[in-house]
């Protein structure tokens, strides 16, 4: 080790290991032929513990100066990592660790995943076809025993150009064995070529051209192009055009020589969008799940060197190395699922935000129900307003209806489907046109119990109701995944007295059936989509017109263009306002008012039919007439009295064990040392709720124990927050997780 440090280039490094006694930099010495190696970005090997075991690591910073007059040891080495870390990636890392609370290790993982740290798996597609050596399939054949039946079709199908091997042997149903044999035979050329084509079709895709706008998008664009601010909100309603919108924007993004990153909730990353964001721009880079990890590092390459011009992504793709990003476009920006809900436990746009400053770029939220505080934020001026308040072409808004469940009821209607909503379906089946049917629960029951003793069936690791699936015959939790037989005798009492009560999505597919049978009905939820090309094969039967009749959970309602739709249902709006939830409210008239949205999008019209029990509330008036500024109005009213978000910031931290005692304890202790901490000026500036369970408080073996903290001093107190946080689940050795603004 050596003593004197000061004539010495420091290494700043994060451990590239889990553990929370790792999570904070370390400096090294930088030896003087290892000094001109080094930069932010590389990674080191280093010694580190007792032990002095070499180990990975980031480096964060080279620098002249020390944390602590101590002593340190020397960097043993400096290489690059597969795929060079830049700038923003760890300006990145280093903003989820301070914002979600989360270690340096989740931080990396989320922004670099393995297939950035070392090199990807290169990914080919094979190529088959004759080989030359005859020019006659005659010739080809008299090489080939009369009896190998298999070797003799596959030389009938193949020719001189070269089609795809997989999907040669798999719709021919030729083995891998009969290639093998015919290659010995030299009757055959098999050729590797890299390739990273996804399922959303080929690359070469001839670029179509922008299509005509109308006045109001002009407008928007014109205010956009104007202003000298640098975030925006377009707020336009569904059918409004906002998409032809982004395209433009990115469109001058490119002209300035940027990259651009598009944004969307991953389910809505059909082929029928990549397909039309292709035709506009090209080749561009798609990110999703569903990507394999030489497709993912293929990807990756190509943003990293600037040869991908657009990115489109799920929220994923926030964390990939751009060169130069000139804009990013965040749609349907009032979605659940950009948040994340694994360490680290991010807000895209939060995200988005602190990229867009980082990198001089525009950032662009839209949807046509945009989340209270992005709004708030909007009028209040942080950014820029754009609207689009009516459809494109002057197309007329479907017509909503309220049906009033308990009037059905009086009038001995026990079905889940009023008159009104029977008659609408029949008429559209008349005109062969489509309706789709939403409903936020998927199963064919909610929940199974015995009507003598009121036992009911729950998950034995988990503090919920199973779940009836009639498909497998299973009862399932939607939580963990256990699965069991259903009960003909309840276990408690022994009576045959089992009831099913509660609707899903399988049960409401059951009734249609049985009301249309002659519609095609097919089903969108988690069921049914857990395939990898399951969605997109649903959504293309549908919009083909291979089925009459869709029924699904939200997926259904997430921004698709179906043209021939003229009816959609809400079979319940109340089980979306009922939720124990402080945001409820706001996603019940999303869910609705998106679902309105999927109806008389080419004609214009339709009948959207929304059934509740709940005619009078708020949230139900103002989806009739599409009204979202007055939503707006009665909510951050409500929320400014409670001094909800927009007004405060509500972090919610969890605590796990298998221990109930201790994940109580640990809960109690967080929230004890928290109020110690505070300083008395800033205990008016922050609300510690008494440590709860939450709605559901046993999932997986684990009883859960959480406290919110509701603060308007944000900046003063999180530094706060975060010391105790770290503090006590390191020393209770807990699993624990801190989620931002996400309901109580």
């Amino acid at each position: 080790m050596n003593e004197t440090v000061k004539k010495e280039k420091i290494v700043e490094v994060v451990i590239n290991e889990k553990g929370t006694a790792l999570d904070r930099t370390f400096d090294y010495i930088l030896p003087a032929e290892l000094a001109l190696k080094a930069s932010a970005g590389k990674m080191a090997l280093v010694p580190f513990g007792k032990s002095n075991k070499k180990r990975e690591a980031f480096i964060m910073s080279v620098k002249n100066d020390a944390q602590k007059d101590i002593v340190l040891k020397e960097a043993a080495d400096i290489f690059e990592p597969a795929m060079p870390i830049t700038y923003a990636q760890l300006k990145t890392c280093e903003f989820l660790r301070e914002e979600y609370f989360c270690t340096y290790s989740d931080a990396f993982s989320c922004v670099l995943p393995k297939f950035a740290r070392k090199k990807g798996k290169e990914q080919y597609k094979t190529t088959i076809s004759l080989s030359g050596k005859y020019k006659t399939k005659e010739e080809y054949l008299s090489d080939i025993k009369s009896n190998a039946r298999s070797q003799r079709l596959a030389i009938e199908l193949l020719g001189k150009d070269f089609q795809d091997l997989n999907e040669f042997k798999r719709i021919n149903n030729i083995s891998g064995d009969t290639i093998k044999k015919l290659q010995e035979k030299n009757l055959i050329t098999l050729n590797k070529n890299e390739f990273y084509e996804t399922h959303y079709g080929k690359n070469n895709i001839e670029k179509q051209s922008a299509n005509i706008l109308s006045d109001e998008q002009r407008n928007v664009l014109d205010e956009y192009y104007n202003c000298d601010k640098d975030k925006f909100l377009l707020h336009g309603i569904t059918g409004s055009g906002k998409t032809e919108v982004y395209l433009n924007m990115i469109q001058d993004a490119i002209d300035k020589g940027k990259q651009a990153l598009y944004l969307l909730p991953e389910i809505a990353l059909t082929a029928q969008t990549v397909g039309r964001i292709k035709e506009r721009f090209g080749d561009c880079a798609v990110i999703h799940s569903r990507l394999s990890e030489g497709e993912r590092y293929y990807q990756y390459k190509r943003i990293a060197s600037g040869e991908a011009k657009v990115t489109l992504g799920a929220r994923s793709a926030l964390f990939y190395p751009y060169k130069d990003l000139g804009i990013i476009v965040l749609d349907e920006c009032h979605e659940e699922s950009y948040k994340s809900t694994s360490s680290p436990r991010y807000d895209s746009i939060e995200v988005a935000e602190f990229l867009s400053e980082l990198y001089g770029a525009k950032l662009v939220l839209g949807s046509a129900t945009p989340l209270i505080e992005s709004y708030y934020y909007a009028v209040c001026g942080k950014y820029k307003l754009l609207k689009l308040p009516n459809r494109i072409f002057n197309r007329a808004l479907p017509n909503i209806n309220i049906i009033d469940m308990r009037q059905e009821l009086k009038s001995g209607n026990r079905s889940v489907f009023s008159s009104i909503l029977e008659n609408c379906i029949q008429n559209a089946l008349d005109k062969s046109e489509q309706a789709i049917f939403f409903l936020n629960r998927r199963g064919m029951y909610t929940y199974v119990f015995c009507r003598k003793c009121g036992y009911s069936e729950r998950c034995p690791s988990c503090d919920v109701a199973l779940t009836y699936h009639s498909d497998v015959k299973k009862l399932m939790c939607h939580y963990c995944g256990y699965e069991k037989d259903l009960e003909t005798h309840c276990p408690e009492c022994g009576s045959d007295k089992i009831r099913h009560m509660g609707t899903g999505t399988q049960k409401i597919e059951s009734e249609i059936a049985n009301k249309f049978p002659y519609a095609r009905i097919i089903r969108m939820d988690k069921d049914t989509t857990t395939t990898k090309y399951a969605f997109d094969e649903i959504t293309d039967n549908f919009k083909n017109h291979k089925a009459d009749i869709l029924i699904g959970t939200q997926m259904v309602v997430k921004g698709f263009d179906f043209p021939l739709v003229s009816v959609v249902g809400v079979v319940l709006a109340d089980m979306a306002l009922n939720m124990p939830d402080i945001y409820s409210s706001f996603r019940a008239f999303c869910l609705a008012y998106q679902a309105a949205g999927r109806c008389g999008r080419e004609k214009g019209g339709g009948d959207v039919i929304i059934q509740t029990y709940s005619p009078d509330h708020y949230v139900i008036k103002h989806i009739k007439n599409y009204d979202y500024e007055s939503f707006y109005n009665d909510e951050i009213k409500y929320r400014k009295k409670l001094s909800y978000p927009p007004f405060s910031q509500m972090y919610g931290f969890y605590f796990f064990d298998e221990n109930e005692e201790k994940a109580k304890n640990t809960a109690y202790e967080f929230a004890q040392s928290l109020i110690e901490k505070i300083k008395d000026e800033q205990c008016r500036l922050i609300k510690i709720y008494r440590p709860a369970k939450p709605e559901v408080s046993y999932i997986n073996s684990k009883y859960i124990f959480h406290v919110i903290v509701k603060t308007s001093a944000e900046k003063n107190i999180k530094n706060t927050m975060k010391i105790v946080y770290n503090n006590i689940i390191h020393k209770n050795n807990i699993i624990a997780y801190m989620q931002k603004n996400s309901g109580v």
